[in-house]
């Protein structure tokens, strides 16, 4: 009886060590690349210069920092949307992009553009909101019936992601000067032109993650059945779908 709590006891402080290690490689990165860029003794004037600022200091401090942050921000966001479909679904293979949100939300941008391109332009997380949503609702709609079974998750997620993915080829083929900024979009630009992005997508994110740390416990009792959870006092009726809304969103974001 002793064993396998002490085995769980050491195996937790163990789960830390890979973003340890992680974060150590980022910082590591980011100091090789900034120094590349700009001066050691120059770094302070990023911050603390103002119309004095040289233009390399303008450069990182209104293209280089932005860009960091808002890698670091998305890729949280994407780890924790990945997080809580895997722990809901039951499926270590679970994530936006093998379930379909991403192509769902992908394929809404590039209609939007070509039918209402005001509305892509000015409303773009509610068009990816929509098209996010309505991927995974179409993927959970296959499987409902089977439960949600691990392979038959994958399984149709990846037919919606290949659906999607097909009919935004097709649409970029035919409309591509209209879908030219919706193509670099999809394919992962980071490109920063201030802190605009950085200070929009930070409290949503956060949000989501305060949401999520609500749910820590039904999201623990997810790891058992349907049938052992409910009897643990977990209402499945509501707390898979508010789990999977925050990851739905957080995809979106």
């Amino acid at each position: 009886m002793n064993r396998p709590m002490a085995t769980v006891a050491f195996a937790a402080p163990r789960a830390w060590w890979l973003p340890a290690l992680l974060l150590m490689l980022a910082a590591w990165l980011v100091y090789h690349t900034l120094s590349a860029r700009l001066p050691l003794a120059q770094w302070p004037g990023v911050v603390l210069s103002g119309t004095d600022a040289t233009l390399p200091q303008l450069v990182v401090r209104y293209g280089w920092l932005p860009r960091v942050a808002i890698a670091l921000i998305a890729g949280a966001a994407l780890s924790l949307a990945g997080v809580v479909f895997q722990q809901v679904l039951r499926n270590p293979l679970a994530e936006p992009l093998t379930l379909g949100v991403s192509a769902g939300a992908y394929l809404a941008l590039t209609i939007a553009a070509v039918v209402a391109p005001a509305l892509a332009a000015d409303m773009r997380f509610t068009v990816a909101l929509t098209g996010a949503a309505l991927a995974m609702l179409a993927t959970m709609a296959m499987t409902w019936r089977k439960g949600f079974a691990a392979v038959s998750i994958v399984l149709a997620g990846m037919v919606v992601n290949l659906y999607c993915g097909a009919l935004s080829v097709l649409l970029t083929i035919v409309f591509e000067r209209s879908l030219t900024s919706v193509f670099i979009w999809g394919g992962g630009s980071l490109v920063q032109n201030g802190w605009d992005s950085v200070v929009w997508l930070l409290p949503r994110v956060l949000a989501c993650g305060a949401a999520a740390a609500l749910l820590v416990r039904p999201l623990t009792l997810f790891s058992l059945d349907d049938g052992s959870a409910s009897q643990l006092g977990m209402s499945l009726a509501w707390a898979r779908p508010v789990a999977l809304a925050i990851a739905v969103i957080l995809s979106a974001f």
